[in-house]
């Protein structure tokens, strides 16, 4: 008895610690907890009254010690009850009905012979958000289409309500502010068109490496890898790609954000110190300077939730070099989540989210566990990264791969290296006429065609990874969290050794 009060007490302390190491994390749970509770719950009067409830708990001294539980779950509750949207919109959207809208966002190609698109309905009064479904034939006219542009479209109209099961498609969409789908059959050539500038930049720099190096799967994965753009790879590659818990690699997210950031932030760095001059001021608008070029990138992509959420976490990391303050890891990454549920509530329930933290507590722990060894950090993190997003892979989708943890330690790191530093750089060079200039982009695009034969023959092979389900998914997830369970243990005791 004893002994397993002691175990509680160390447990009560290490949780202690870090809290006063990471005060966010625990904060941005608490509002993933309100936010959780209000999708359930609904606009209804138990929400109010634990809205209520809970302002008044602040007012009673014995629960001081809690107000960040109590501010955290109120913020979470108050964020959430606003984004809600009543089911019933003013234009009921169901049966074979034609509307008048414009294209919002760049529409996506999932399937050859196929396209989709989000439609604004042109209503000065609500301007609901419609996704459409078109198969391409030459009079339906949505082959060609572009953002901004006003067409007509005829179909198949199905009203979209807030389901209750938060993980499935319905759930997605009506996240993303969908208020209907739509099986389109008639889609009218567009009566004007107003295309974003950053559209056209996007398309003809793909035009441009298409044309300079081939329309190959090389030259598609580097603008797949280092600038985001979707639709360019085979179907087979790319499930192969999620086969092997690789899919992370064709979406620009954290790692490559961060990635961007941390390289110029790195070359000013060597910059000041060839230069033998590093003031306060200098070191400050150096890192300015990497998040200014960071949030470019982040623009210029388009702006998704995975790249904005990685720009929180540069925006973190640069306010911790301009304070000069010791701030942990945990506590960088937990402003970035808080930061993440407050602009898009709900937001817990995307699995991008879920996989992007889950590699971000996988490096944290993995650094605790190396300590300063380059080669043990690389093992240790890209293990532990794999151990916590492959529990979230195979809670969602049932995927489990062994063989993807090889490449991911073999590969990953130095191929997104390649695409996302030595491409780019290459990809600049490229638009000056030089002689010899596309020699260095021709090589990224080689080097992407050898990697991605090799990751298609894997993929494709029996042990490329099993899809496990029932009672063996919960059995392999078991196990997953066993194995993290001895991860977390091997941790505190670094830590006490260090300490």
């Amino acid at each position: 008895m004893l002994i397993s009060s002691l175990r509680a007490n160390s447990r009560i302390r290490i949780i202690a610690s870090f809290r006063r190491r990471a005060p966010a994390v625990p904060l941005a749970l608490a509002v993933g907890l309100g936010q959780v509770s209000v999708w359930f719950l609904g606009a209804s009067l138990w929400t109010a009254l634990l809205i209520s409830v809970l302002g008044g708990g602040l007012l009673f001294k014995r629960l001081r010690g809690y107000s960040w539980l109590i501010c955290g779950v109120l913020a979470g509750l108050i964020s959430a009850y606003l984004a809600l949207r009543p089911d019933s919109p003013t234009h009921p959207f169901n049966g074979d009905i034609s509307v008048f809208g414009t294209i919002d966002g760049a529409p996506r190609h999932p399937r050859p012979g196929e396209i989709t698109f989000e439609l604004r309905v042109n209503d000065a009064a609500r301007g609901d958000l419609i996704r459409c479904r078109a198969i391409e034939l030459p009079w339906r006219n949505a082959a060609h289409l572009k953002p901004g542009d006003a067409v007509w479209v005829r179909g198949e109209f199905s009203q979209l309500a807030k389901p209750i099961n938060p993980f499935s498609w319905e759930g997605w969409l009506w996240r993303r502010g969908v208020t209907a789908e739509c099986k389109a059959r008639f889609v009218s050539v567009p009566a004007f068109s107003n295309t974003p500038f950053l559209y056209e930049l996007r398309e003809g720099l793909r035009e441009r490496v298409f044309s300079a190096i081939g329309d190959s799967a090389g030259a598609a994965l580097l603008l797949s890898m280092a600038l985001g753009y979707h639709d360019l790879l085979s179907v087979p590659l790319e499930k192969a790609f999620t086969r092997l818990g690789l899919t992370h690699l064709l979406v620009v997210s954290g790692y490559q954000v961060s990635l961007m950031f941390g390289f110029v932030l790195a070359c000013s760095a060597r910059l000041i110190g060839t230069l033998n001059y590093g003031s306060r001021y200098l070191r400050s608008l150096m890192s300015v300077g990497a998040l200014v070029f960071a949030a470019i990138y982040v623009v210029f992509i388009g702006a998704e939730m995975s790249a904005v959420r990685a720009l929180l976490a540069a925006s973190c990391a640069c306010a911790h070099l301009l304070s000069e303050r010791e701030t942990s890891f945990a506590q960088r990454w937990g402003l970035a989540l808080l930061g993440m549920e407050l602009i898009w509530p709900w937001s817990v329930f995307d699995i991008g989210v879920a996989l992007t933290f889950a590699a971000l507590l996988g490096i944290g722990l993995g650094s605790d566990i190396a300590g300063k060894s380059k080669v043990a950090q690389t093992f240790w993190v890209t293990f532990i990264v794999w151990l916590c997003t492959s529990m979230i892979i195979v809670a969602w989708q049932g995927t489990v791969s062994l063989v993807g943890l090889i490449i991911n330690l073999a590969i990953a790191a130095p191929w997104s290296v390649i695409n996302c530093v030595v491409g780019l750089c290459a990809l600049c060079l490229s638009l000056i006429p030089l002689p010899g200039a596309l020699y260095p982009l021709k090589l990224v695009a080689l080097i992407n065609q050898t990697l991605s034969d090799i990751v298609l023959y894997i993929g494709e092979s029996s042990f490329g990874g099993w899809q496990v389900e029932g009672l063996i998914r919960i059995f392999v997830l078991s196990l997953l969290a066993v194995v993290l369970t001895v991860v977390l243990r091997l941790t505190v005791r670094k830590k006490r050794v260090r300490t």
